[in-house]
């Protein structure tokens, strides 16, 4: 019997056979060429060509820019950038965009983007500020624009390069291979963290019997939120897919202005810069780079003079400051409590001030290696739903209805819906830490997820017809702290804060913007 080796068989036009085994293979840069492949990506044999073609281009009164800091747009380029103060000088970190979008309403059966990298992004070697290769293999560099179809839940698959490598130069990125009808559909690109991006526009094509391919108007956006996050390279992006201000925005459908940068350290005057971006939430998360470089003095107070000059501009927004997460041996403890120090005096003065802890939200196994502040995908994700339930924008719900004669709650999700409550004991806010329980009947589906409570039991339950259910816990109030999980979502509900008995249901950033006790049923409403 002869066997062949698969790349020298050639299947016409200079095509390896193994391209031909499976049609998945034609997602892989080297079968692309492919006749079969070529075939996939436009109309199913049989069909019309697609011989109609339109060029969007960049300055299209109907593209919608959002969630950059600076656009230039001309007939050939739109550029952005996050040079949001004097002092980042030409970091060319401030050239990624995360989370920066693009919208558009078209009735094309075809459509490709068509991207310029302003230098080239190897998804195995995310550049640092010295633009050096860090943590090859182990951090993950998200190079690739993502792709969403009539709104940002619906992520539409995007073609991988073989060699993982983007850029420098142009780049098509077909968003729609092939629509039978020209129907209109809306589609949002979303800029990656780790690579520079500019759009050259966009392609339309449709088939000669179909209408000419063209933008459509969008339909007018109810008004959105404003989160900006401000924070060194784990607020960037590093190591995840999804940062976690956009998956947070995402969650509740917000407008995210990630102007984090890689190498930040505390710097209370660029408070003026981020202040300048009107948002209606920001975040602030600083200290690994302070810690690796020494020195704590004027940490603390830096934060608080940051949150004064934020706090003069924009009067109405609420203004959470994240402790950091876990690092290493530098000793990131004492910039935590220069945190604490400096920010906790200020939260009586002003409701719309919460200082959260960091370490919470990510499980010590998340990180790309031990010791190393940058979570990995999943723990990425992990941030991104803990501190989404901290700030309290959670849908996943309850009410505290009493302490005696036992510990009772009433949960609130979708009718029908099953739900666990984890209950441990009680703990302030500084000890607790990110866990996971094991695989066990009660956490399925979700027991891939981390808890900002000790479970040490749990109560599994299911809504009734209005959505609701009453719930016993263990323990007294005083004693014990519970967390909620919809089972069908995996999102939490924050733990009980210790800020008064009586309002543990409600998480601190809302309890304070937001005069409701159950601060997550109710649309953001800016403080007046």
């Amino acid at each position: 019997m002869l066997l062949l080796w698969p790349c020298l068989v050639s299947a016409g036009g200079g095509c390896s056979s193994w391209c031909h085994w499976d049609d998945a293979n034609c997602e892989k840069e080297a079968c692309e060429d492919c006749p079969r492949c070529k075939q996939l990506g436009g109309p199913p044999a049989g069909q019309p060509a697609l011989v109609q073609k339109s060029t969007v281009g960049p300055n299209d009164p109907l593209l919608e820019y959002s969630g950059y800091v600076h656009l230039q747009v001309t007939s050939e380029l739109a550029t952005f950038d996050r040079l949001y103060s004097d002092t980042l000088g030409r970091n060319p970190a401030a050239k990624e965009n995360p989370g920066a979008r693009v919208r558009w309403r078209t009735d094309a059966q075809r459509v490709v983007v068509n991207l310029d990298y302003r230098e080239q992004c190897d998804e195995l070697c995310p550049m640092d500020i010295n633009r050096g290769c860090y943590g090859r293999h182990i951090c993950y560099c998200h190079c690739r624009a993502r792709l969403f179809v009539d709104g940002d839940q619906q992520e539409l698959h995007t073609r991988i390069k073989a060699d993982g490598r983007y850029g420098p130069g142009k780049f098509e990125l077909p968003v729609i291979k092939y629509r039978a009808s020209p129907e209109v559909h809306e589609y949002l690109m979303v800029l990656p963290w780790c690579a520079a991006v500019a759009l050259r526009g966009i392609t339309l094509e449709s088939e000669a019997g179909a209408p000419a391919p063209q933008l459509v108007a969008l339909s007018p956006a109810p008004p959105r939120m404003r989160y900006v996050a401000w924070g060194d390279s784990i607020t960037h992006g590093w190591c995840g897919n999804e940062t976690y201000p956009e998956q947070v925005s995402r969650l509740n459908q917000w407008e995210p202005f990630n102007v984090a940068i890689q190498g930040q350290k505390m710097d209370a005057g660029m408070g003026h810069g981020i202040a300048t971006l009107k948002g209606d939430l920001y975040t602030f998360m600083v200290g690994a780079n302070d810690c690796v470089s020494g020195g704590v003095g004027g940490f603390g107070h830096g934060m608080a003079e940051m949150l004064r000059i934020v706090r003069a501009a924009q009067p109405n927004a609420v203004l959470a400051v994240l402790t950091p997460v876990e690092f290493g041996t530098c000793g990131i403890e004492k910039y935590r409590e220069a945190l604490r120090e400096h920010v906790r005096p200020m939260l009586s003065a002003d409701s719309g001030i919460v200082l959260l802890e960091g370490r919470q939200l990510i499980p010590r196994t998340d990180f790309i290696e031990l010791g190393n502040p940058h979570p990995n995908p999943r723990g990425m994700v992990e941030m991104g739903l803990n501190l989404n339930a901290e700030l309290g924008f959670s849908q996943t719900r309850f009410q505290l209805l009493g302490c005696q004669p036992s510990l009772s709650l009433r949960v609130q999700l979708q009718p029908n819906r099953d739900f666990v409550v984890y209950s441990g004991p009680s703990a302030e806010a500084v000890e607790r830490k990110a866990t996971r329980v094991g695989n066990t009947a009660a956490c399925q589906p979700c027991c891939g997820r981390s808890f900002m409570v000790t479970p040490q039991s749990g109560v599994r339950g299911k809504t009734d017809a209005k959505g609701g259910a009453t719930v016993v816990l263990k323990g007294s109030c005083d004693a014990t702290s519970w967390q909620v999980i919809d089972l069908a979502t995996c999102h939490p509900r924050c733990p009980p804060h210790s800020t008064g008995i009586l309002n543990r249901d409600v998480c601190p950033a809302f309890a304070a913007a937001i005069d409701t006790p159950l601060c997550s049923q109710c649309a953001w409403q800016p403080r007046g």
